[in-house]
């Protein structure tokens, strides 16, 4: 049995985090479903072995990073787009968060599991919207509408500012 360390959301909409035994993460992932929780992500290891992470993707580079990730991830696999956008990545930063993403993969994550480890770029939302679309086979839909919503947000919070600027 492993010890994995999870994120779901519960029926009221609530972030719950935890740890649990399992034999693997199908496993783990029922587990929590049978307790009534949508997972989000299912990671192996400890809730202290994960390292702090002091660096994050601000809007416009996680808007660039979804933009690019759903144009290429409908041409090629998940782990060859996330190492073609780490290569053309000009922020030390964000090559650094991607390529901690692309060796999650790598070691057998799937996508929304991967960006859990990389949670204060990836809000629990955006985490979720990846999951069902990687669950569904849409995930370059999934990650259009991602987009749409980051910039839309990116907006809002522009003229928001602007108007208490003024």
């Amino acid at each position: 049995m492993a010890e994995w360390r999870w994120s779901a959301i519960d029926a009221a909409g609530k972030t719950r985090h935890g740890q649990l035994q399992a034999g693997d993460e199908a496993a783990a992932h029922a587990q929590l479903v049978a307790r009534g929780l949508y997972p989000v992500s299912v990671l192996e290891g400890r809730a202290h072995d994960a390292p702090t992470r002091g660096t994050r993707l601000n809007a416009t580079a996680l808007a660039l990073f979804t933009r690019q990730l759903a144009t290429l991830v409908s041409v090629t696999p998940v782990e060859e787009a996330l190492a073609t956008i780490a290569r053309q990545s000009e922020r030390p930063a964000t090559r650094a968060i991607v390529e901690r993403v692309r060796g999650s993969i790598a070691g057998g994550a799937r996508l929304s599991g991967a960006l859990s480890g990389e949670a204060a770029s990836f809000d629990p939302v955006y985490r979720a919207t990846i999951a069902a679309g990687d669950s569904a086979g849409r995930l370059a839909p999934a990650l259009e509408r991602l987009v749409t919503l980051i910039e839309r947000q990116a907006a809002v919070r522009t003229r928001l500012i602007g108007a208490l600027a003024y």
